[in-house]
């Protein structure tokens, strides 16, 4: 279950850098920590995560990762990102 919410989240991530039609390049990674995975997507230009007029992009963002969101930096280019919980392993 956490590899597909992992695999929908960056998916919704590069989809919104398609729709905004950013230039090349964009960069996607996928960092593995402890207790959460972050994915981030860095474009050259910057990119709305709000998808009008149902916010769909948003609710599946909202329902997969406990936090998301971008950052723009002072060259124009924007990180998009979000933070994945990890599974918590049982123990015995």
């Amino acid at each position: 279950m956490h590899i597909e919410a992992v695999q929908t989240v960056a998916n919704e991530l590069l989809a919104a850098t398609l729709e905004a039609g950013v230039g090349r390049p964009v960069t996607l990674s996928i960092e593995l920590f402890a207790r959460l995975t972050s994915v981030r997507v860095r474009c050259p230009g910057d990119v709305d995560l709000r998808d009008e007029p149902f916010g769909l992009r948003e609710n599946v963002l909202q329902g997969l990762a406990f936090a998301w969101g971008k950052r723009i930096y002072a060259d124009g280019s924007v990180d998009l990102w979000a933070e994945v919980a990890r599974p918590v392993a049982a123990s015995s």
